[in-house]
């Protein structure tokens, strides 16, 4: 079937499928391209086979408004290098929280006393309460994503599936860890507000 014959959607589909397509030499460039982005960015554990699932997904919407994609190939690798670029921003906006995140590595931590985790009486006791306050999924998320199991989102994924939690997938799960994420540092900092106390 000519591809005119298509919608563009599945235009944009057969084009996406050509692209990623291991016998296809624009395959190798647009992966070596998204690992050299991902390296540059310094987000070496990242796969770009989950960044280039979330620019389908993305191609996907955007066609589904209505937009047209003329150059897939060129439309793939900008979107690409947008995707990680919000990635490596998501990471550095939890740089300076870093450390707070590091004391989240499963629920038995919360009964340590403030020695063992090596952190300031205040602080510590603001951390407990923040993590307290969090709705037990999102403490989960936080616990696999920054704790001690250092997973993937998509290795999180997987392993909330297999626990019976709802499956949902790697983008929007994404999201939900970084929105709660969002939370714990809200509370964190608003524990420490009441008390009139500022921190660095």
């Amino acid at each position: 079937m000519s591809t005119k014959n298509l919608t563009p959607r599945k235009r944009f589909d057969e084009a996406f499928r050509a692209l990623v397509t291991p016998e296809n030499p624009d395959a190798y460039s647009i992966f070596t391209f998204v690992r050299q982005r991902l390296r540059q960015f310094n987000l070496y554990n990242d796969d770009p086979h989950l960044i280039l699932n979330e620019v389908y997904l993305r191609g996907r919407k955007l066609i589904g408004s209505g937009t047209v994609i003329h150059n897939p190939l060129g439309w793939i690798r900008i979107t690409s290098l947008n995707v990680i670029r919000e990635r490596a921003r998501d990471r550095s906006k939890i740089k300076d929280y870093a450390r707070c995140v590091e004391l989240i590595p499963s629920p038995d931590r919360l009964n340590l006393n403030r020695e063992d985790v090596g952190i300031d009486s205040l602080n510590y006791t603001a951390l407990k309460w923040a993590l307290s306050q969090l709705d037990p999924n999102d403490l989960k998320i936080l616990e696999l994503r920054y704790g001690d199991c250092d997973l993937s989102w998509q290795e999180i994924g997987k392993k909330l599936a297999f626990d019976s939690m709802c499956p949902i997938n790697t983008a929007t799960l994404r999201q939900k860890g970084f929105r709660a994420l969002k939370r714990l540092r809200k509370l964190f900092h608003s524990y420490l507000e009441e008390l009139n106390v500022s921190i660095s």
